[in-house]
């Protein structure tokens, strides 16, 4: 599973919505509905974000076995 999809299973498992995400994780407003829509992939810089803020490490968030 490719980062992005990672992102999004994460949201719907934990309840949140796109922006409650984005918040929590100092992202631009918007971020995880170009992810969703495929207009571009997440970042290393927001993926670090991301990972420091939801305390799975970064390579869980890069590994595309899961």
């Amino acid at each position: 599973m490719v980062s992005a999809e990672k992102i999004l299973a994460y949201i719907e498992r934990n309840g949140l919505t796109d922006a409650d995400f984005e918040r929590m994780c100092g992202l631009f407003n918007g971020a995880v509905c170009t992810w969703r829509k495929g207009e571009i992939k997440p970042g290393l810089k927001s993926l670090e974000r991301i990972a420091e803020h939801t305390k799975i490490p970064l390579q869980r968030w890069l590994d595309d076995k899961d």
